[in-house]
């Protein structure tokens, strides 16, 4: 079993694009940002700070009358459970990778009602298991062994180089009904989230041809933080002052990523012809978008694309 970054598909991109590791540079006009390379790991901007931002990658919290896990979809993780395997003999799928939509992939299916004890309000497992991607691209193999109204307990396993997974780790998760834990596996830990807005990933996608797997560049909006995006592919970047009346407002959910990978406005395309042969690009640099973020307008623009470097201008407006 065999999950490759992009090289069959991105073969034109193994150049690295040198000095291209800084952000937030100011042209005059407004602010140029280079992201670091999105094949590394996901990068959310945040247009309050100008910054990229870290994030979460579960959500333990409490629901009605059950105990939740939710991914962090908004920022394009995905997983998928999987029944009746053993926690070691579980292997990595190729396919079926879903996001948290109308409903969750982990939520409350790791649980069996039936080991409810009130004494302590616990539940145990049912014995399911789930893989998900997190937004450093680990491979994650889990199991929610058991929650209570104050902790979740957890077992979970790193893919490693060789495909293979590591050994089993256990890990305790305090949360509240009011105050729920957002944890990261990079670091095995807890934090306070940042909010972003605009995210620079790649995503998972499976080709039946070559029986293996590619990560292709894709862009998020942050649909938990409401934000919108309106395509103006008629207008001066330069020239932009004021919002223009009449623009058609769009957003992401959990099945649409509006400037997504394989979407009719996607931002990042990639082509196999001539004469671009296999390389991924800016679809339309002249193209200006706008984004409403809390009440603030932005215009943006982007402007390239090359080995995992996603370079953009924006300002506020």
């Amino acid at each position: 079993m065999l999950l490759r970054k992009p090289a069959l598909l991105l073969a034109t991109l193994s150049l690295l694009w040198i000095g291209c590791e800084q952000t937030g540079s100011s042209n005059g006009e407004g602010t140029e940002v280079y992201s670091e390379d999105i094949n590394q790991r996901a990068q959310l901007f945040s247009f309050t700070s100008g910054e990229f931002v870290s994030s979460y990658d579960l959500q333990f919290m409490a629901g009605n009358m059950t105990y939740l896990v939710a991914m962090n979809s908004a920022a394009g993780m995905k997983g998928q459970k999987v029944t009746d395997v053993e926690f070691d003999a579980a292997e990595l799928p190729l396919q079926g990778w879903i996001n948290d939509t109308s409903d969750y992939v982990i939520g409350d299916q790791w649980m069996d009602a039936s080991t409810y004890n009130p004494a302590d309000h616990s539940i145990q497992t049912n014995g399911s298991l789930f893989f998900i991607r997190t937004l450093d691209y680990e491979w994650i193999k889990l199991m929610i062994q058991s929650a209570t109204p104050s902790q979740f307990n957890i077992k979970y396993a790193y893919q490693t180089d060789d495909s293979t997974f590591s050994s089993a780790n256990e890990k305790t998760i305090s949360y509240s009904d009011t105050e729920p834990a957002y944890f990261e596996f990079t670091d095995a830990t807890t934090i306070v989230p940042e909010d972003w807005h605009l995210g620079l990933v790649t995503t998972p996608v499976y080709s039946p041809e070559v029986g293996s797997v590619f990560y292709m560049p894709s862009i998020l909006l942050n649909y938990e933080s409401d934000v919108q995006v309106a395509i103006l592919e008629d207008q001066d970047y330069q020239s932009l002052t004021t919002i223009p009346d009449n623009v058609d407002w769009l957003e992401d959910n959990g099945n649409l990523r509006t400037l997504g990978y394989g979407e009719d406005n996607a931002v990042l395309v990639y082509h196999p012809e001539p004469p671009y042969n296999h390389k991924v690009i800016v679809e339309h640099p002249d193209y200006v978008y706008l984004f409403k973020v809390a009440g603030q307008y932005y215009k943006l623009q982007f402007r390239d694309y090359s080995s995992g470097i996603v370079l953009f201008e924006y300002q506020s407006l």
